[in-house]
């Protein structure tokens, strides 16, 4: 398979559509933004895009994101404690803290997901949580 060039495509959806090719690339350029904003705020677990796939945000790498933040803060914590801390770090600090706040959501949402999935299975099965692992009675 060939990869196409987005140029290509864009005049080939323009001539089909009929609309003026700058109007084609502006739908497009804004459609891929929002799907990559999404994707880097972290506004949900699962981003579906039609045609292309579904995106899922990895347990373990959220969890490994959250203890990375988590560490930095520690250490910027020290700073405010030692009186070594500027501007500079301070809003480094800052921003860490709101990477770390768009994380716990994260995680809440997979945990929200998780019990919601749990619930289903034991609605279906009539799989009890504490049941689980002795399947055979």
């Amino acid at each position: 398979m060939r990869p196409k060039k987005t140029k290509l495509l864009i005049q080939k959806t323009a001539e089909i559509t009929g609309l003026d090719e700058k109007l084609v690339d502006d739908f497009s350029s804004y459609y891929w933004n929002e799907v990559r904003k999404s994707m880097v705020e972290m506004r949900g677990h699962r981003i579906f895009v039609e045609g292309f796939g579904t995106f899922y945000a990895k347990e373990w790498k959220v969890a490994d994101l959250k203890k990375k933040f988590e560490e930095i803060i520690a250490s910027y914590n020290k700073m405010i404690t030692a009186n070594r801390m500027t501007y500079q770090k301070y809003a480094i600090l800052k921003d860490v803290e709101l990477k770390l706040e768009k994380v716990l959501n994260l995680e809440k949402m997979i945990e929200a997901d998780k019990i919601k999935k749990l619930n289903v299975k034991e609605k279906r099965y009539g799989i009890i949580k504490e049941n689980k692992d002795n399947l055979a009675e």
